[in-house]
Order: C-alpha cells, then structure tokens, then sequence
C-alpha cells in the first residue's frame, strides 16, 4: 500500500470540482476549505 499526496493548482473550477478536497486561497491564506460528500 502507498499513501500520497497530490497537489494541483487550477483556475479551472470545473476541474477543481472533480477534487475530493477543495482549499481555497485569497491572498495567499485560505479562504475556504471544503470536502466532497462520498457517494
């Protein structure tokens, strides 16, 4: 089993909500944080 992290920075939105994590930067500190509900 491998564990890892991947990070991705988009301007795309539609991309982004493909994500299961979504964090939010303004200003270079986050302005929001969500988690997409399991389906």
């Amino acid at each position: 089993e491998q564990k890892f992290t991947f990070v991705m920075v988009t301007h795309d939105s539609a991309l982004a909500r493909r994500a299961p994590r979504l964090i939010t930067l303004r200003k270079g500190k986050i302005a929001d944080e969500k988690t997409a509900k399991p389906v």
